[in-house]
This record gives C-alpha cells, sequence and structure tokens, in this order.
C-alpha cells in the first residue's frame, strides 16, 4: 500500500466514523469505483484504532466524571450542568450496556455475513447502498421537526430509550446506515435534547468500536492473516491521520448539533444516493 492511498483511507475512516453520513458506506463506495481494497489487515486494525483514540480524548472529561461517580456518593458537574449521584452513575452505565447488546449481537452473528453479501454483490449494490443511504437521510432530515422538542437530559434516558436506540444501532450494521445518525436521530425521538443525544451516541459507541476492534485482531491472530513485513511509516500515517480527522469530525459535528442543524447532514447524502443511482443506472 502506497502512502497516498493510506493517508487517503485513513482521513475517509477518520471522517465517516463519526459523522452522520455512514463509514461503512463510503469505504464501499471507494473499494468499488476506485479498487480501493484494504487488503492489509494490520492497517484496517491501525486505523480503528486512531478512530477509537480519538473518541476517547475527545469524551474524557465525560468518562473521567462518570466512572468518578461510581467511587463517591455525589460529583459536582459544570460539565453536565448538574449533581451527578451515583445512583444516576449506574443508571447511566447500565443504559449504555443495555444500547449496545442489539448490536453487539448482530456483529458478532452476522458481520462477517454482511461483509460477504455485499462484496460479492454486482452493480445491484450500488442500487442497495442508494436505498440505504435514502433511509439515513430521511432519519436526519426528521430531526429538524424534533430538534426543539428534546426534554430529557443526559441522565433522564431510560432503559426503554437505551434498547431502542440500541436497535436503531444495530441496524446501522448495514452499509450506507450511519451508526451516529442512527443513535442520534433515535436518542431525539426519544425526547432526549440534541447535545446530549449526541453524547449518548458517542459515549456508546467506544465499547461497539473497540469491541469490533478486538474481534477483528482475534479473528486474524486465528487465521493468521497479518501482514508479515509491515510498513511501519505507513501504519504510524494511518493511525495519526486517523485520530486528527476523527477527532476533527466530532468538534465539527458537535459544533452543528450546538446550532441545531444536525438535519444538514441530509443535504449531504443526497450525492451518495445520487453517485449510487448513477453507476447502477449508466
Amino acid at each position: 500500500m502506497d502512502i497516498i492511498k493510506a493517508i487517503v483511507i485513513s482521513i475517509v475512516q477518520g471522517i465517516t466514523e463519526f459523522l452522520p453520513i455512514s463509514s461503512s458506506g463510503h469505504i464501499l463506495l471507494l473499494k468499488r469505483l476506485f479498487n480501493f481494497e484494504v487488503n492489509d489487515n494490520t492497517f484496517d486494525i491501525v486505523v480503528h484504532f486512531g478512530t477509537i483514540i480519538a473518541v476517547i480524548i475527545y469524551f474524557r472529561k465525560e468518562i473521567y466524571e462518570l466512572i468518578k461517580a461510581l467511587f463517591v456518593e455525589k460529583v459536582n458537574s459544570a460539565l453536565f450542568e448538574k449533581v451527578i449521584s451515583r445512583k444516576d452513575a449506574i443508571k447511566l452505565w447500565i443504559c449504555m450496556i443495555v444500547a449496545n447488546i442489539p448490536a453487539g449481537i448482530v456483529g458478532i452473528f452476522f458481520d462477517e455475513y454482511l461483509e460477504t453479501i455485499f462484496g460479492t454483490l454486482g452493480e445491484i449494490v450500488f442500487l442497495i447502498l442508494s436505498g440505504l443511504f435514502l433511509y439515513t437521510a430521511i432519519l436526519l432530515f426528521s430531526t429538524s421537526v424534533l430538534r426543539n422538542k428534546g426534554k430529557k437530559d443526559f441522565f433522564s434516558i431510560s432503559y426503554l430509550d437505551a434498547a431502542i436506540i440500541g436497535i436503531f444501532q444495530a441496524i446501522a450494521v448495514l452499509p450506507g446506515i450511519s451508526r451516529s445518525g442512527s443513535t442520534i436521530s433515535s436518542a431525539t425521538f426519544m425526547g432526549v435534547e440534541s447535545k446530549d443525544a449526541g453524547r449518548f451516541s458517542f459515549l456508546i459507541s467506544i465499547p461497539l468500536i473497540l469491541g469490533a476492534f478486538l474481534f477483528k485482531i482475534i479473528k486474524n491472530l486465528k487465521i493468521d492473516n497479518f501482514t508479515d513485513n509491515s510498513n511501519i511509516l505507513i501504519m504510524i500515517i494511518g493511525f495519526i491521520v486517523s485520530s486528527i480527522t476523527g477527532y476533527g469530525a466530532l468538534k465539527a459535528l458537535f459544533g452543528i448539533i450546538k446550532k441545531g442543524k444536525f438535519w444538514a447532514f441530509g443535504v449531504y447524502m443526497i450525492i451518495p444516493i445520487g453517485v449510487s443511482l448513477l453507476i447502477y443506472f449508466f
């Protein structure tokens, strides 16, 4: 793999992993249009690790306060603008576990199957992708109607809310459906305030991305499928680029959420929908 290809893949992965535009859908388009196949499993793992580091760094204060609240009676949080009790923290941690159960099940039992199916489909894959991109666009546009109706804060998310958000997250295993778009939109549907919907979405993404990262390592260890002579420079570049672009994407996303413009990503989604349809028909 040359450096230019490594940088392009890292940028796409870093940006689309967190913006609500579907990283898997964009990567699939790259693979099919420009033969950007990532045959280097070590590089793929390193790039994903870079995105994990980005989200942990971005939410380091939230993570610290939520862990701290498990060990003390109360945490006076300026970040969450409230006093966090141990009960609040325990409930929230359980909600985050509940939200990850559906996606965890789908990922373990169906990820490889779906990857094989979408990898072997002919030109019809572009028609399917356009439909899945359209689904994401509809979710994003729908938040424009509900953006001022959120009354629940971060700690008011119920177990039922978490389960429903988790189901939407599990559906997002399909290429073309955005995980962040699905979880933030579904949290908004549940009446969660936009900023806290975003917080919940990305905090539950940490164990999910980390689990996928570890699962990929274990799978490749079992079949001895790591690159034997990996280019260390390319690995370092991939890690740094995916981390920086991932962090930048998170910062940009939350700036847009604060302005109440989350729905605007639906406008962007018209581009991959159109590209997919054009390729299929012509």
